[in-house]
């Protein structure tokens, strides 16, 4: 006895494991994201709670401003503090810069 896959089975099949492999990219992207904030606020309160000095664990590209805590926005790979120092980055290289 042969086993047989009627087709719109077989693509409603790969659709649903392609969806599956996408929320999980989702949720791993996410979860990676919640770890390095977390990480981020646990060396800033250890610095504050000893009187140390703050340190600056990421800087904007564009500016070298300090972004501790601060929402940021990534274009290729590269971190700006506000959406002016993303915009003069668009105008300076209007390809991107890994290309």
């Amino acid at each position: 006895m042969e086993l047989t896959l009627n087709p719109k089975w077989g693509k409603l099949l790969e659709s649903t494991v392609n969806l599956l492999i996408y929320s999980l990219t989702l949720l791993h992207y996410a979860t990676m994201i919640y770890r390095k904030s977390f990480a981020e606020r646990r060396i800033l309160g250890q610095a504050a709670k000893t009187g140390d000095q703050k340190p600056i664990i990421i800087r904007c590209f564009d500016c070298a401003t300090d972004n501790n805590g601060n929402f940021r926005f990534a274009y290729n790979h590269n971190v700006f503090g506000t959406t002016n120092c993303l915009a003069v980055q668009l105008k300076k290289f209007s390809t991107p810069l890994s290309l």
